[in-house]
């Protein structure tokens, strides 16, 4: 049966960070860590608003809408997407085609992560804040918020806030690990002058089908050094060079 997998573009140095700290289990197997960042601290600066202006729209008071916030915690986001080996996916999320694209199995993520509580993989939906408000009068959204019902309107933050995208944002074809916590952690972006609260996703190490080396990235001797670091695992990880051109 054909792979369904789910990829997630980053630097070298952080793929290097990823498999050097995969960690076993009390069930025999292992795990490593993926970090979803703090919505307001993605590329994307109006990630997670589009549904908050939506909601607006159609009588939400912006008040209840940030006590809202603070109840169901901060928005963090893992993002993958379905296209393996994208120009733009390279030079945005991937150190200018210098880094790596993670395979990832899809239906281990599905399974991982389903419910809200642990975080929740979800398809992006993309859409103007017009269609947005559409969808939110048609699927009864605005009879719950003009009940008054708080605890309906923070299952409806919960549930759609980081689902939703701009329209301009469609050919990343995304998938995201959403969840909304009080507890994060922070690291500083080298490549910009930000401190960036994260959170740790443990991802099962089954899921890790393989690992796509960037059109600038150095082919034969990362394959050596990957391969080395990985051997002393049983499973099968495939290593595999780019075939987009990007001078």
């Amino acid at each position: 049966m054909e792979e369904e997998l789910l990829y997630h573009y980053t630097s070298l140095e952080a793929l290097y960070a990823i498999i050097s700290n995969i960690k076993p289990t009390s069930e025999n197997e292992a795990y490593f860590t993926l970090r979803a960042t703090h919505a307001s601290f993605l590329n994307d600066l109006n990630d997670g608003r589009l549904l908050l202006e939506a909601l607006k729209v159609i009588g939400i008071n912006e008040n209840k809408l940030w006590l809202s916030l603070d109840r169901t915690g901060y928005p963090f986001v893992l993002s993958l997407s379905e296209l393996c080996d994208d120009l733009n996916m390279w030079r945005c999320y991937a150190d200018q085609g210098r880094g790596v694209a993670i395979g990832l199995d899809k239906p281990i993520l599905d399974e991982e992560y389903h419910t809200y509580s642990k975080g929740k993989l979800d398809i992006c939906k993309y859409v103007s804040k017009g269609e947005l408000v559409d969808i939110l009068k048609e699927d009864g959204s605005e009879k719950i918020i003009t009940d008054n019902n708080v605890l309906s309107l923070d299952r409806l933050i919960v549930d759609k806030l980081l689902v939703y995208k701009d329209k301009s944002f469609t050919a990343e074809r995304e998938w995201r690990i959403h969840v909304m916590d009080t507890e994060d952690k922070f690291r500083v972006n080298p490549n910009s002058d930000l401190i960036i609260p994260f959170k740790e996703l443990k991802i099962p190490l089954a899921a890790l089908k393989s690992i796509t080396l960037g059109p600038k990235c150095e082919y034969e001797r990362n394959h050596f050094s990957l391969s080395r670091i990985l051997s002393k695992y049983s499973q099968r990880i495939r290593i595999q060079k780019s075939l987009v051109s990007l001078t």
